[in-house]
């Protein structure tokens, strides 16, 4: 059997993750791995990570020959990815011949302030270290190594509550309570000696024996104590960004760190932030020149007391805030006794799927109970059987009588009914609930949105949150407004009848957050308002999977986004599990359709149907480095199409794997001049073809077709064709074809006609089957 590489053998006892010892006990384990074949140092790697030797994070980066990224200022060994951000991110690490793990948060810091920032937080360090009984999750040490801040705290043994909001929605008040009051705790110790500077609900901690810790001490005051417009913070800090730290030479106080505190327990209480524009700049400037609405437009069940404390946390003027974390304990009272059992249960309920009831009332009995039971049911009973003695009205149809009771309400709707075209309640869609309509009200008050858009948001019913198993169930033929759904493991829309329920994406882009996402029989539009920008992204996508399942994409001709669909992947992901399927499906409209800001594991298109300019895949990252991402276009229509696949920039194809373009029984009809695959500009000098591929059974294209361009500035040709030569290109097939009717969206236009196609290998007509389509209009 081969033994590991020297190499592999030098940097394990470098990192001291493994000795000679632990390879000897591992290599029955890689001989089985091996099922006889050579016994590589991967084969060696995955012996040891299955001998809990290694962890995933750690096999992956050595098995790459990037096992030199696991060390940071030369002493501190990395374990896992616990916060992944392009700024600040929070890894667990170790240090040789030392057992207790603990956190490193290591943030970008420019060279110029470089020097300034590490003497500012090791002051910190050194004015909070007397404190560490107190609170043990303040800052133990820290180091400046190639361009970023590194700074250690002891291990937190739990989950950030932006992941526990993911997974749950929105905290009860209870526990909202108890958060804060342990929060102030810490603050208040520590309000003479420093001040965090960064107050998010990614920064708290809640561990399984509910105790509540506070990451990142300091940190970003050392980095970049003022903020200017282009300030680089992780994302969750302008959610709490207080108005002033906009003005120039304004250093984070305890006012600023209040008005912090308010927006955090505001998100807890409504499972999502204040302000939800997407663009950081935006959010900013959404602090600075607006209000934070009252908690109660989407928390009704929140009480007078706590609305109002959130109402002075974040009022605009910091003189009106509390002036010290003292006063805000006063203002907190006595209200949340018994904190860490009520968080321990909480915590809890994270170990199961489906959270438990967090309910503090005490037991019933079950003997109470079954006696009351029986005697209702013996009541209810004689009641029946002497209706006609009593004097009593039958009704014969329940269900009929409910409806001609109750105005504007339907009555439950059969099997059959459910199965047929429903049409469109006009008056139910005209006329909101008033819920609706004392939201609406409050944001125009306090967001001063303009009644034009009011008006526009009234017509549409608002998104019902997913349930504890991530489901979101729509009415058949309702039209929603677009809005921000969170879920866990899954989120799936879905609908209760067969007319497809409508999305309409206006003002607000539809966010879409959970590891795996499905929709199925849902049609969304981008409706864009004429007072505002066109939105950068109408759909923003977090997620490791997206399936669409007869589903219609339909953007504006007018709208020129900068993608339809952005997709990032949530903390913790690896690009190798991310997949995508799209299933008998309709993408309408001009733009890339997917831009992926993570690089491609895979795509696969069955019976699709996409009409306009604009890529398919915009792939900013490129392919997953070592694989073979397969890209399959399966019985597709591709007509005025941009390139199918949009590659990065020249900096990142130099580690990209290979993008694959498969498929049978498709059509590809791009637009005059345009390749498949659309590369940036400088791509010339580098090696790109061994980064593409074409290895179909029957992918037709029209003669004369290119395959693959550089972009350029000139709109009348906006791209270069690039040699092909050396390109592998396996079952394209080039012929003569047209559609019988204009690529006006309908789907009989689209019906492909074949002229002369020289060879064939399938008996069908290329092209989607329009039968197994949804319907456009």
């Amino acid at each position: 059997m081969e033994p590991p590489s020297p190499a592999l053998v030098e940097l394990l006892n470098a990192l001291g993750l493994a000795t000679a010892t632990d390879l000897r006990r591992s290599s029955g384990r890689a001989r089985q791995l091996a099922r006889g074949l050579p016994v590589t140092d991967g084969v060696w790697i995955d012996a040891l990570r299955l001998a809990g030797k290694l962890t995933l994070f750690q096999s992956k980066l050595i098995e790459a020959n990037h096992g030199g990224d696991l060390v940071l200022a030369r002493k501190f060994v990395l374990r896992n990815p616990v916060q992944v951000d392009a700024t600040l991110s929070v890894y667990e690490a170790v240090t040789p011949g030392r057992r207790e793990p603990f956190l490193i948060s290591s943030m970008s810091c420019e060279s110029e302030v470089g020097d300034a920032a590490i003497l500012r937080m090791l002051k910190t360090v050194n004015s909070l270290a007397a404190l560490r009984d107190q609170i043990p999750s303040l800052p133990i040490d820290s180091v400046l190594e190639r361009g970023r801040l590194h700074v250690m705290s002891n291990m937190q043994a739990g989950k950030s509550l932006d992941r526990l909001l993911v997974r749950r929605g929105r905290f009860p008040e209870s526990v909202v309570l108890s958060i804060a009051t342990e929060l102030v705790k810490q603050l208040a110790v520590a309000e003479p000696l420093a001040i965090h500077g960064d107050l998010r609900v990614g920064n708290v901690w809640l561990t399984d024996h509910g105790n509540v810790g506070l990451l990142n001490w300091g940190m970003l005051n050392a980095v970049s104590p003022e903020i200017t417009i282009h300030s680089r913070f992780p994302l969750g800090t302008f959610d709490g960004m207080a108005p002033e730290r906009l003005e120039a030479g304004h250093l984070a106080t305890t006012s600023s760190e209040v008005y912090a505190f308010g927006c955090l327990l505001w998100q807890l209480l409504t499972g999502r932030p204040p302000f939800t524009v997407a663009d950081p700049l935006a959010k900013m400037m959404s602090h600075r020149s607006r209000s934070v609405p009252d908690v109660r437009t989407l928390a009704p069940s929140v009480s007078e007391s706590l609305s109002k404390l959130i109402r002075s946390l974040t009022s605009r003027d910091p003189h009106r805030r509390p002036q010290s974390w003292s006063e805000v304990a006063q203002m907190l009272g006595g209200g949340a006794r018994w904190t860490k059992p009520r968080l321990m249960r909480f915590a809890q309920q994270f170990e199961s799927a489906a959270p438990r009831n967090v309910s503090e009332a005490k037991p019933k009995s079950k003997i109470t109970s079954l006696a009351a039971t029986l005697l209702i049911t013996a009541v209810l009973a004689g009641v029946a059987w002497n209706r006609d003695r009593l004097g009593l009205m039958s009704l014969s149809r329940v269900g009929a009588a409910t409806a001609s009771n109750s105005e504007g309400q339907s009555p439950p709707l059969s099997n059959e009914k459910l199965t047929s075209d429903v049409a469109l309640n006009e008056s139910a869609t005209s006329s909101p609930s008033s819920s609706a309509e004392s939201v609406l009200e409050a944001w125009n008050v306090l967001n001063e949105v303009k009644p034009a858009v009011v008006e526009t948001l009234s017509k549409y019913a608002e998104l019902p949150a997913p349930d504890q198993n991530g489901v979101v169930t729509l009415r058949s033929g309702e039209i929603y407004s677009a809005s921000e759904l969170i879920a866990g493991e899954v989120l799936n829309l879905l609908v209760d009848g067969e007319k497809p329920s409508v999305i309409r994406i206006h003002e607000t882009s539809l966010v879409l957050e959970a590891d795996h996402v499905r929709l199925d029989n849902i049609r969304i539009e981008c409706e864009p308002s004429s007072n505002t920008a066109p939105l950068a992204s109408p759909i923003q996508l977090r997620s490791e999977t997206l399936t669409l399942n007869r589903c219609v994409l339909k953007g504006t001709e007018n709208a020129q986004p900068q993608s339809y669909l952005s997709w990032t992947l949530p903390g913790g992901a690896t690009a190798k599990a991310a997949r995508m399927l799209a299933k008998d499906s309709i993408l309408l409209g001009s733009g890339p359709r997917f831009e992926l800001n993570f690089p491609l594991s895979g795509a696969k298109f069955e019976n699709v149907l996409i009409i306009g300019s604009g890529e398919v895949l915009k792939l900013k990252s490129g392919v997953t480095a070592g694989l073979r991402a397969p890209v399959i276009f399966n019985e597709c229509t591709l007509r005025d199409c941009g390139p199918v696949v949009s590659m990065p920039a020249t900096n990142v194809m130099k580690e990209s794997g290979v993008c694959s373009v498969q498929g049978q029984d498709s059509v590809i009809a791009l637009q005059q001049g345009t390749p498949i695959f659309g590369f940036s500009e400088g791509v010339r000098k580098l090696d790109w073809q061994s980064s593409i591929e074409i290895a179909a059974q029957g992918l037709v294209v029209e003669v004369g077709g290119t395959l693959a361009g550089e972009f350029t500035a000139d709109q009348r040709a906006p791209y270069a064709e690039l040699a092909s030569d050396t390109l592998r290109v396996d079952g394209l097939l080039s012929g003569d074809f047209h559609f019988v009717g204009e690529a006006d969206g309908s789907l009989k236009s689209q019906t492909v006609v074949i002229d002369h196609l020289p060879v064939r290998v399938s008996d069908r007509l290329p092209g989607a089957v329009q039968a197994r389509l949804p319907a456009i209009d």
